[in-house]
């Protein structure tokens, strides 16, 4: 509602004495209330431009997730055969991932035979990455006609030095970001609950002992 997202924006900068003055000046219980005050047309209060601006912004995210969630997919089965295939020669068992690709590549320093298979697997990767890159950039520009592509310069494309190295580290990367947006995606489904007063609805020990 209004008056939360009021606080929200105060709080936002409330590190900021002067902007927490500016946004409780602002403040007008309803948008309509705001506008007979202000004698402005066209213009929107700063609780309602803080409100369309997160909109916007979980708008975004959303619309960024099914490319997110493609790219994720598409990363971890390259993984998935990279080490399965080097296993064969490199017993990495029992590690994470991180610690798989770092005992590969001292194996790699020391034996040739998995040097050069490693290096097969940067040559492929090395290909798989570019594609992957300017697919990416396709889906974008049509999901998002006008407005800049999303980029992955130095862990996709061209500009990739350690494509296995920077794979896995996209990886990981897109894995966080894609847990956050369907926490958002979950924020933006939410609306005001119910006020229960003067009997709140107890369901079980944990939201008991807020009451």
């Amino acid at each position: 509602d209004r008056k939360s997202a009021h606080d929200a924006l105060a709080d936002c900068v409330s590190c900021n004495p002067a902007a927490v003055a500016a946004v409780e000046a602002d403040w007008a219980p309803s948008e309509s209330a705001w506008s007979a005050r202000a004698g402005s047309q066209g213009e929107q209060s700063a609780v309602s431009a803080f409100h369309s601006g997160v909109r916007a912004a979980l708008d975004l995210a959303l619309s960024e997730q099914g490319l997110l969630e493609m790219i994720v997919d598409v990363i971890s089965s390259w993984l998935s055969n990279f080490r399965a295939d080097m296993s064969e020669a490199v017993r990495a068992s029992g590690l994470s991932s991180t610690g798989q690709l770092k005992q590969i590549d001292q194996a790699a320093s020391k034996d040739e035979k998995v040097r050069e298979r490693l290096s097969s697997w940067q040559s492929l990767l090395q290909q798989k990455s570019v594609a992957l890159a300017q697919a990416a950039k396709e889906w974008s520009e049509r999901r998002r006609a006008g407005a800049a592509p999303l980029a992955f310069k130095g862990f996709l494309g061209d500009s990739v030095l350690n494509p296995v190295a920077d794979a896995h580290e996209l990886l990981v990367r897109l894995r966080h970001l894609v847990a956050r947006a369907k926490v958002m995606a979950n924020a933006a489904s939410v609306t005001r609950p119910s006020d229960l007063a003067p009997s709140p609805l107890l369901v079980g020990p944990c939201t008991a002992c807020c009451f």
